[in-house]
């Protein structure tokens, strides 16, 4: 079995690697996302890894509980960049909810999904020229 600090530092460097990839294929084309996306929710991950990677050495000291709270830090100031990107009602019977959210009837919907909508007026007969065999 492999030891697991091993493990930790392989996972680490390929989240680093990841994170560096995708800031330079954005960079280069412009696809994809910008790393101001991702970089707090990697870093956060990156830093409770870290403060695993700390508790399985043998003289960490205070620096896995140093690593947990910048984790911590990073992940609310994630959420709270993702929060303020949400669209907010001005007015309106769902403007103001007691957590502060975005009303439920502000749900996102992909721009490509349509509603059905039913047909109106009388049912279509058979095209024209045709006669219905019924």
């Amino acid at each position: 079995m492999p030891n697991l600090a091993v493990v930790v530092d392989a996972v680490m460097a390929f989240t680093a690697l990841e994170m560096a990839v995708l800031w330079v294929w954005h960079r280069r084309t412009g696809q994809g996302l910008p790393v101001g996306d991702y970089a707090l929710s990697l870093l956060s991950g990156l830093l409770l890894m870290a403060a695993l990677r700390g508790v399985l050495t043998p003289a960490a000291g205070a620096w896995p509980l140093a690593c947990l709270a910048a984790s911590g830090v990073c992940h609310a100031l994630d959420l709270r960049q993702r929060w303020r990107r949400l669209p907010q009602p001005t007015r309106g019977p769902g403007a103001r909810q007691a957590h502060g959210g975005p009303p439920a009837a502000l749900a996102v919907v992909s721009p490509d999904v349509s509603p059905v909508v039913p047909p109106t007026g009388p049912p279509a007969g058979p095209p024209a020229g045709q006669t219905d065999l019924r």
